[in-house]
């Protein structure tokens, strides 16, 4: 009887621990999903600005600044 018990014991020990991980799991992905929607909504994501397309709007801002002060 002993050692049904302790099997028991055991297989319900390893499907609460695998019930725990998937919860902690989710919980993870929420988690990162939330702070994606946040960095997002605040432009702090760096890694969606195209450099070049940057570069070029900074540089013909600066170039129509220039020619209008020297006219």
């Amino acid at each position: 009887m002993g050692l049904a018990y302790d099997n028991l014991n055991l297989l319900s020990l390893t499907f609460f621990f695998l019930i725990l991980s998937a919860v902690e799991f989710g919980l993870g992905l929420i988690i990162m999903l939330v702070q994606n929607i946040l960095t997002r909504s605040i432009n702090l994501n760096d890694l969606s600005v195209n450099p070049l397309k940057f570069a070029s709007r900074l540089n013909s801002k600066l170039s129509s600044t220039t020619h209008s002060n020297v006219l």
